[in-house]
């Protein structure tokens, strides 16, 4: 008879959790924090001792489980708008890996009560990363379809402008890793003075933008973050960091802005393209 250890048990099952939410966050698109993953991977470790040491058979019903797992997503994700397609995601995810570990049982002859932790643990790391990386493939500059209303503030002007939400879109400035949201110069040009949009819309290097515009006195900190889109081979945009960035009401914390010269939705009712996060 197999000797069934709690400690060991709900660290097994917190590690593939944690993993499972951390894959999800991935393929979705979604920022998730590492403390937030951690929460989610707590309570499925919980349940995974409740289930199996107290043997009440409730626990094991269907209804129980994807209870659990909703709460999982809760806890990792919050209760947003994007909590269903986590919610469904993180199943799926959850399924995908069980049929991987029937897999491994079937080839190696084992079953689950033989199948040592350490080589278990592993194998959903390596799972982890394919996904990861079939699924950014996938995913890269792929769009929502989804609007938000981002109200942008800086040095007592404000503008307010619709964003396409971009789930492929992963431009961040390299030097403090923040995100950032592109936006059409003429959608922000009433937060900065007229002598700064004349030289951001004339000049079309952004490293010659930046000396011409510290020429004039203009005192916005621009900083230079490069890109790539499909179909270039990659460039530089300025980018700065506003005193403010709400989307739908909701402040984007750390948040940095870049100014395209370049039309961004070719009319389609949107002037920047933000992130899923």
């Amino acid at each position: 008879m197999k000797v069934i250890y709690a400690d060991e048990l709900f660290l097994e099952n917190f590690i593939i959790d944690y993993i499972l939410l951390i894959a999800t966050a991935r393929i979705t698109g979604t920022n998730v924090k590492r403390t937030r993953a951690a929460a989610g991977a707590f309570l499925g470790g919980i349940y995974s001792i409740a289930a199996v040491l107290t043997g009440w058979d409730i626990l094991l019903c269907i209804v129980v489980k994807l209870g659990t797992g909703g709460l999982m997503v809760l806890a990792a994700f919050g209760a947003g708008r994007r909590y269903l397609r986590s919610y469904f995601v993180f199943m799926a995810v959850s399924a995908a890996f069980a049929g991987a570990v029937i897999g491994i049982m079937y080839v190696t002859g084992g079953t689950m009560g033989h199948i040592r932790f350490v080589p278990l643990v592993v194998s959903f790391v390596c799972f982890y990363l394919v996904f990861s990386m079939v699924f950014r493939e996938i995913g890269r500059h792929r769009v929502s379809g989804e609007i938000s209303r981002l109200t942008i503030k800086y040095r007592g002007r404000s503008v307010v402008i619709n964003a396409l939400v971009d789930t492929g879109n992963g431009l961040v400035d390299p030097v403090t890793g923040r995100r950032v949201t592109v936006c059409a110069l003429e959608a922000i040009s009433g937060l900065f003075d007229k002598n700064c949009v004349d030289i951001l819309r004339n000049t079309k290097d952004p490293a010659l933008a930046i000396r011409r515009l510290a020429a004039v006195g203009d005192r916005t900190p621009f900083a230079l973050v490069p890109y790539r889109a499909l179909g270039v081979e990659g460039g530089m945009l300025l980018a700065f960091r506003p005193d403010s960035i709400e989307r739908d009401g909701k402040i984007i914390k750390g948040g940095m802005v870049a100014v395209s010269r370049e039309d961004i939705s070719a009319g389609n009712g949107y002037a920047a393209l933000t992130d899923a996060s």
